[in-house]
């Protein structure tokens, strides 16, 4: 049997752990909690590869920018002693090609070793995760405290649900819990004026944002990039892909096709607007 849930109770029961990344499945043995200890060694290490990566990367520039500069000094002495003519050309020239050859062979031996370190550091970046590095930034309430920010009156909705006399006032978070068909998607509906109420009336005192539970705003012709940008039209190019890389959606995969998002994925360009 295989479970995908969020239920991390449940997931502590299981035996064996499936973790799909990049097209790929990798099995740990144990249950969920064992499955998250594991993960978190691997990435410890794998930051530590990264760190000794990027030392060794730095080191390998500095190494190549000194030979540039000690090459040049001897090209420069090479020029003068030639221009001297202190010993015959023909000896001259000779040490003048050994040297230029010598440079060569010089510069790209340093070179290769910094393409080789660049590419080092790339493995070692591509292998540390960034799957909890999702960051949102939500502005603070405008609303005052105490201030009227939701009345409902007598409230009957669609499909039978009814929401009694309501006084809201804020700020506040409140959760909405109910099974599922008790009319709580129905209700925030209506609140937002998606929805006529069949009775009654609610009435918001302050600007609304409705979030929809929905995945099918997404237009799945369009990338993410242009997805995120029809519905912020005033924002720049350079905006949307700042926004959509502090969800995950960096370089060329703010250019993915929104009809190939997993679910998840699916989800997330909604917030950056």
């Amino acid at each position: 049997m295989i479970v995908v849930s969020h239920d991390r109770e449940l997931l502590d029961l299981v035996d064996q752990i499936a973790d799909l990344r990049a097209g790929e499945i990798t099995w740990y043995g144990g249950n969920f909690s064992a499955y998250e200890e594991a993960l978190g060694t691997e990435q410890d290490a794998a930051e530590r590869m990264v760190r000794a990566a990027e030392a060794d990367f730095r080191k390998q520039k500095r190494e190549l920018s000194d030979a540039q500069v000690k090459l040049a000094r001897r090209k420069k002495y090479g020029q003068k002693m030639f221009e001297q003519k202190r010993e015959p050309k023909i000896v001259m020239g000779a040490r003048r090609r050994a040297a230029q050859e010598s440079a060569g062979k010089h510069r790209i031996l340093h070179e290769e070793r910094l393409a080789d370190a660049k590419e080092r550091l790339d493995e070692a970046v591509e292998a540390v995760r960034d799957d909890d590095e999702i960051r949102v930034d939500l502005p603070y309430t405008a609303v005052p405290p105490g201030r009227q920010v939701l009345t409902l009156m007598d409230l009957e909705l669609a499909y039978g649900a009814r929401a009694g006399g309501l006084d809201l006032r804020g700020p506040e978070r409140i959760a909405l819990i109910g099974r599922n068909g008790a009319g709580k998607t129905t209700l925030l509906r209506t609140i937002a004026g998606e929805l006529e109420p069949v009775a009654g009336e609610a009435v918001t005192h302050v600007p609304l944002r409705f979030l929809p539970q929905r995945l099918d705003v997404l237009d799945d012709g369009l990338s993410v990039a242009e997805n995120v940008a029809r519905f912020a039209p005033g924002a720049t190019n350079n905006r949307v892909r700042a926004r959509l890389a502090r969800f995950l959606f960096r370089g060329a995969r703010a250019d993915q096709q929104a009809a190939t998002l997993s679910g998840g994925e699916r989800f997330r360009p909604r917030w950056p607007r």
